[in-house]
């Protein structure tokens, strides 16, 4: 991701072997430095760890 000011974060997904799946209820997010925070759905048919 990268905000307004330029600035990058990564997102790494992490799970196990198997036919796992992942959807989110927006194709994206416009953030802005502070801003405030945006909620965003997730479903997926299996346990996932964001780091």
């Amino acid at each position: 991701m990268t905000d307004d000011a330029g600035a990058a974060k990564e997102c790494t997904f992490t799970w196990n072997a198997g036919a796992s799946s992942l959807s989110l209820d927006k194709s994206s997010l416009s953030l802005v430095n502070g801003g405030t925070g945006q909620t965003v759905n997730v479903t997926s048919n299996d346990d996932w760890n964001v780091s």
